[in-house]
C-alpha cells in the first residue's frame, strides 16, 4: 500500500508533445517563418510553376491566340512537327556547338585566373572586382558595343587590320566565324562570375594538404593534379554544368550581334531564337511551347548529370 502511495505519476508523452507543439506555434518567429514560406510558395506557384504547366498544356494543343477557347487538343503532334522541322537539327547543332565553345573559352581561362588570384596576397579583391565588372554590364548594351566593334565597315577591329596591312576578317558576317565570335564575346561577359566561384572553391582547400605534399617532394604540377583538382572537383563539376546550361539558354547575343537575328543564314540560329520566332513572329504558340520543352529536356538532362557527377566526385 505504501509503495502505491509513494509511486510518481508521469505525464503522458502525447500531452507533453502536444503542449510543446502548441507553444512552438505561438512563437512570433514561427509565424514570421510561416508567412515567408507561404509568400515564397505563392510566388513560385504564380510565376514559375503556373507558366510551366500552362506551357505544357499549350504544347499539346493547336493553340489559338486570338480565341483560346477554340484551341483543340492534338496530343504529341507539335513535338512530332518540331523534330521533323528542317530547322530542328540546325538549331540543335548550333546550340550544342555554342555551349561547347562557350565552355572552351570560359572554363580554362577562369581556372587559370582563379589559380593566379589565389596566390595574390594583397589586392585580390580589387582584381576580382575588375574581372567581375563585365558581369554586371547589361547584356544588350554589351552586344550592341561588340556589334559596333566587329562591324566590317566602321568597326575598330577591321580598321586596325587595315592599318596593319592584314586582310579584313568578317567575324559576324561569315557563317564559319559568326557563332564562335558570339561565344567569345559571351565568354568575356561571364568570365568574372566563374572566376569568383573558382576562387571561393580554391580558398576552401586547407593549406595543410599543400604543405604535406611539399614535404613529400611534390612539385607544383603534382600538387595541382593530386591535391587541387580532387578537392576542387565539386566546384569544377558545378561550374562546367552551369556553363553548359547557360550555353543552352543563349538568346540575346545571337539576336543582336549578327546583322540579322540568327544570321548570317542560319549560322547563329539556336533553339531559344527559333522558339521566339515561332511564338512572336509566326504566332504558333503550341509549336513554340513544344520547342521550349525540348530545350527543357536538354537542360534537365544536364542538371541530372551534374547531380550524378557531384555524388561520384566527393572527396
Amino acid at each position: 500500500m505504501s509503495g502505491a502511495v509513494g509511486a510518481r505519476v508521469w505525464p503522458k508523452a502525447g500531452k507533453s508533445k502536444s503542449r510543446r507543439l502548441f507553444r512552438t506555434l505561438r512563437l512570433p518567429r514561427f509565424r514570421f517563418g510561416l508567412m515567408v514560406l507561404v509568400l515564397t510558395l505563392t510566388w513560385y506557384a504564380i510565376f514559375s510553376f503556373g507558366p510551366i504547366i500552362r506551357g505544357l498544356v499549350m504544347s499539346v494543343t493547336s493553340y489559338n491566340f486570338m480565341e483560346p477557347e477554340k484551341s483543340r487538343f492534338i496530343g504529341l503532334e507539335n513535338y512530332k512537327l518540331v523534330t521533323q522541322h528542317y530547322l530542328f537539327p540546325i538549331a540543335l547543332k548550333n546550340t550544342l556547338v555554342y555551349s561547347l565553345e562557350l565552355w572552351l573559352f570560359t572554363f580554362p581561362t577562369a581556372l587559370l585566373a582563379a589559380l593566379a588570384l589565389v596566390s595574390v596576397g594583397r589586392g585580390r579583391n580589387l582584381y576580382q572586382f575588375a574581372i567581375f565588372i563585365p558581369v554586371v554590364v547589361s547584356l544588350v548594351a554589351m552586344a550592341l558595343l561588340f556589334k559596333q566593334i566587329f562591324d566590317p565597315d566602321t568597326g575598330i577591329v577591321d580598321a586596325v587590320l587595315r592599318k596593319l596591312g592584314l586582310p579584313e576578317s568578317p567575324f559576324l558576317t561569315d557563317e564559319r566565324t559568326a557563332l564562335v565570335t558570339v561565344a567569345g564575346v559571351d565568354a568575356w561577359k561571364i568570365l568574372g562570375q566563374y572566376v569568383v566561384l573558382l576562387v571561393a572553391g580554391l580558398l576552401t582547400i586547407p593549406p595543410e594538404f599543400y604543405e604535406a605534399a611539399a614535404v613529400d617532394g611534390a612539385g607544383s604540377w603534382t600538387r595541382f593534379v593530386h591535391v587541387t583538382l580532387p578537392l576542387l572537383s565539386p566546384v569544377l563539376v558545378l561550374t562546367i554544368t552551369m556553363l553548359l546550361i547557360q550555353g543552352m539558354q543563349v538568346f540575346v547575343s545571337c539576336t543582336i550581334l549578327p546583322r540579322t537575328a540568327g544570321g548570317p543564314g542560319y549560322a547563329t540560329t539556336v533553339l531559344s531564337l527559333w522558339l521566339y520566332n515561332e511564338a512572336f513572329t509566326n504566332w504558333r504558340f503550341g509549336f513554340a511551347s513544344a520547342i521550349a520543352f525540348c530545350l527543357f529536356i536538354l537542360v534537365f538532362a544536364l542538371t541530372m548529370l551534374q547531380m550524378r557527377l557531384r555524388s561520384e566526385f566527393q572527396y
